[in-house]
């Protein structure tokens, strides 16, 4: 049983490697971009019901991304960053991200987000 299409917009090859592995291990489908313009193009393409979204992608950064699919779609977008001051998880939430989570993490915590995402959603 799918648990939710998710659309991971990560540059990171092996930190994407690793997200997709356990996240698909837990039951979602995964669709991975490596910037910014593919996720875009992925995400028209696939109807994701939920997006992770590094912010510091070549070509055009996520928090872009976050400004050009937000006013189209009402889904769970968690941003992934190594960018920790509370100044830039307030930008990223004032911009319509759902969720903020500071690079390192643990797996265990983002499947207890995306969880929590989904099921709000769902109840939506």
């Amino acid at each position: 049983m799918t648990k939710g299409r998710i659309l991971l917009v990560e540059d990171e090859d092996d930190l994407a490697r690793l997200f997709a592995y356990a996240l698909t291990r837990r039951g979602h489908q995964v669709r991975r971009a490596k910037d910014a313009l593919e996720g875009l193009k992925a995400f028209r393409q696939t109807k994701p019901d939920l997006i992770l979204l590094d912010i510091m992608l070549p070509k055009m950064d996520g928090l872009e991304f976050l400004r050009t699919i937000r006013p189209e779609v009402d889904i769970p977008i968690i941003l992934l960053s190594a960018k920790r001051s509370e100044m830039d998880r307030i930008l990223g939430l004032k911009l319509g991200a759902d969720d903020y989570m500071v690079k390192p993490f643990s797996i265990g915590e983002l499947q207890a987000r995306i969880t929590g995402h989904l099921r709000r959603q769902a109840g939506a």
